[in-house]
């Protein structure tokens, strides 16, 4: 009779173990995915949004000195001014997705202060150039996109600093001829 008791306290255990290793492991997976969807994927939307902020640097580059073009009752040269609109429109975009993302980030801040993230300070000086850039497209001397560029820490070859001859407004078009 001991011996058909401890046969089945042990064949009780094994099933519990069983159990317990199913329940941990399907804690484990919800852990995970509550971690994944509440911090990870907010983080990479950080960096995807820091990401489009570098490519508009590079690609709307060319609009800093343009004015609206003469087709669309501008009188200047350069972009027409529906692509300049738009050019603005998603430069605004940026600003507000980027200032948008500190607030989905819980715990923010200590990322910040591991490094892993742009301070806040950083994430207002990028959205307020963005938008200050946003606002002067055509007109601006890219003030506004150098301090984007260095509040979040973007290294874009060839844009910044600019050359001494284009800081000088000496370009192929109104440089003196030489005797």
């Amino acid at each position: 009779m001991l011996i058909r008791y401890a046969a089945a306290e042990i064949a009780m255990s094994e099933g519990l173990k069983i159990a317990l290793t199913a329940l941990l492991g399907v804690g484990v997976f919800v852990a995970g995915q509550l971690l994944q969807r509440i911090v990870v994927e907010p983080l990479q939307d950080l960096r995807r949004t820091i990401g489009k902020i570098a490519h508009a640097l590079t690609f709307y580059a060319n609009f800093m000195h343009y004015q609206p073009s003469p087709f669309e009752g501008g009188g200047g040269v350069g972009k027409p001014a529906e692509e300049m609109n738009a050019a603005s429109l998603e430069i605004r975009r940026l600003a507000s997705d980027l200032q948008a993302i500190p607030f989905v980030i819980p715990g923010y801040r200590i990322f910040a202060l591991l490094h892993i993230v742009p301070s806040p300070n950083a994430i207002d000086v990028a959205a307020s150039n963005l938008r200050g850039w946003s606002n002067s497209l055509g007109k601006s001397s890219g003030e506004h996109q150098q301090k984007v560029a260095e509040a979040l820490k973007l290294k874009i070859p060839g844009l910044f600093p600019r050359s001494p001859r284009l800081a000088e407004g000496k370009t192929k078009f109104n440089m003196e001829a030489k005797d």
